[in-house]
């Protein structure tokens, strides 16, 4: 989510969530070629959560030209898929939301295959993640920030209050024209919430641009949102490693950052979504962000799930998606789309996951051959 005051008690999560990814991105003590050096370059300030580009280039200089440019894509990104923030001369989600029941908006291409992307893929996968939640989600935010801020005050919200919310929530009447790059909400009170996948959307986009700019051995990690280019240019392996975090693990020390697994992967996306980011807890029952449309309540089959899939936007969306299903159903989704992996972690740690990518998680599967 965007960089606002209301998100920054939540800030804090996020950055121990990224920063545990990134100490377990399972790089091994591999000698590089003589041609390439490892580096490693991180920021704040965009998507609430900390950014960090791993990647072997020839030198310093040619690694620090990546990142930047990888840096400057990601704040453009961020200005635009943001629902908070304002900024001369830029339509984004919120100058949409800002004009539901209004007028249509002309916004950048970008946002506008985001928004597009999100539709189809709601009706391709039986309606559970919506971009037009906003109205539930900012209820759902409002008790959490208020929880966060005073433990005594912590409490579920009203359902009469999720239900009057829930009735400005139709993705029908979300309407685009791509002809002429227009995004409107037909009814006043709509509004649109990307949490669930502009910053995998945002990894793809800068992903494939660092790519096409000549940086071919790389990650782009957006807080959870892994997107892998290439392979190790270390001359050794054919894979990079990536740790699959410890729902239960206290990031702030270093002896619980031990990953539950480590998958190994090239050319993809590793996106995972998780009850333990943005939560807060009433008596002893914790409530996530990730709310169901029909019950509009917080799913609590999982304790998180992880998409592997080669555009990152749609592993992100995805993610979201499989932690709102029953394990069969989403199984059984994750299946009927070639090329999609999926893990699903329970209470108390137990894995499981689909054929694919089993043989390249270390201690489940294929071992340290996955390596290979």
């Amino acid at each position: 989510m965007m960089t606002q005051p209301i998100l920054r008690r939540t800030f804090a999560a996020a950055v121990l969530l990224a920063t545990l990814l990134g100490a377990c991105l399972g790089f091994t003590g591999c000698s590089p070629v003589v041609d390439y050096t490892k580096y490693t370059y991180q920021f704040y300030g965009t998507f609430d959560t900390l950014v960090q580009i791993v990647g072997y280039a020839r030198s310093q200089s040619e690694f620090d030209a990546y990142a930047k440019l990888g840096e400057k894509r990601f704040q453009e990104l961020h200005k635009l898929f943001d629902i908070y923030g304002t900024y001369d001369g830029l339509n984004n989600a919120r100058t949409i939301n800002e004009n539901a029941g209004i007028a249509p908006v002309v916004v950048p291409k970008e946002l506008l295959d985001l928004i597009v992307q999100s539709q189809t893929w709601y009706e391709k996968t039986g309606g559970k993640c919506s971009i037009a939640m906003g109205p539930v989600i900012a209820v759902w935010q409002k008790y959490r920030d208020m929880a966060l801020e005073d433990a005594t005050l912590a409490k579920v919200p009203p359902a009469a209050e999720l239900q009057e919310a829930a009735t400005h929530c139709d993705p029908s009447k979300v309407v685009v024209d791509e002809t002429a790059g227009t995004v409107y909400l037909e009814e006043k009170g709509m509004a649109l919430d990307l949490g669930a996948v502009g910053k995998g959307y945002a990894c793809e986009i800068v992903a494939k641009e660092l790519q096409a700019a000549g940086f071919t051995s790389c990650i782009v990690d957006g807080g959870g949102n892994i997107r892998l280019v290439g392979r190790p240019a270390d001359g050794v392996r054919q894979r990079w490693g990536v740790g699959i975090q410890d729902p239960d693990a206290d990031a702030r020390t270093e002896s619980s950052a031990e990953s539950l697994d480590i998958v190994f992967l090239h050319d993809t996306s590793f996106v995972t979504s998780g009850d333990y980011q943005r939560y807060y807890m009433v008596g002893d029952t914790r409530y996530c962000h990730l709310i169901d449309p029909v019950t509009l309540m917080p799913a609590r089959y999982f304790r998180a799930i992880a998409i592997s899939y080669v555009d990152s936007g749609i592993a992100d969306f995805m993610s979201t998606t499989i932690f709102l299903l029953p394990y069969e159903e989403g199984r059984a989704l994750v299946e009927s789309i070639p090329g999609m992996d999926a893990i699903w972690i329970f209470p108390g740690n137990e894995m499981k996951m689909t054929d694919g990518i089993k043989p390249f998680m270390k201690k489940t599967g294929g071992g340290t051959s996955a390596m290979e």
